[in-house]
């Protein structure tokens, strides 16, 4: 990479995000950003270079920000990451700013290291859990992404549930335990 593109690189908000999905690797991606895209919701802004597209981006600009970055397969190890992260960094105007976070899928170890080479913290991880049962009223379903101040509030909505028999023993037990074995085959045990 040249300093003429660390100069190119721009976050735009852009209208059409359905024509960026094709070029996202499937496994790469979280779902909630597939689902954002495809919505092509606020906070969506693709990453440029010069005039192509070269990724998209999603940021939440509040005092606790979360910003996403994707960097089309061909554009990586180039520098454009580091150059869209910290443009898109640059744009977050909350005041105060208390933290900002991200997330990544924990089967990429590509973008794990990228999150730690520009400071990011591991401060909670999840195991992908599916749901079975019939719908949840729609007071109890999450209007935001999960934060590490969730934990104790959901830990009562569980409990809360196993001991109204909204969720059975059973179901927990084997939720738990398939937890456990994919964790087990993600440490290589």
């Amino acid at each position: 990479m040249d300093r003429e593109s660390s100069n190119r690189i721009k976050i735009l908000k852009r209208d059409d995000f359905a024509q960026y999905i094709a070029r996202i690797e499937p496994n790469e991606m979280e779902q909630w950003f597939s689902d954002a895209l495809a919505e092509g919701g606020e906070g969506l802004f693709a990453v440029t270079l010069g005039d192509t597209v070269i990724g998209v981006s999603y940021l939440e600009d509040e005092s606790d920000a979360f910003l996403y970055v994707y960097i089309y397969p061909e554009y990586r190890n180039k520098g454009y990451g580091d150059l869209a992260l910290a443009a898109l960094e640059q744009t977050i105007t909350a005041e105060p700013l208390d933290s900002i976070s991200t997330s990544y899928r924990s089967d990429c170890e590509a973008a794990k290291r990228f999150a730690q080479k520009h400071g990011y913290k591991k401060h909670f991880a999840s195991a992908l859990m599916e749901y079975r049962g019939g719908r949840f009223p729609e007071e109890k379903l999450a209007v935001r992404r999960y934060r590490d101040e969730d934990y104790e509030e959901a830990f009562e909505a569980v409990l809360t549930a196993v001991e109204s028999g909204e969720i059975s023993e059973e179901r927990l037990e084997e939720s738990l335990r398939r937890i456990l074995r994919l964790k087990a085959d993600l440490a290589g045990m």
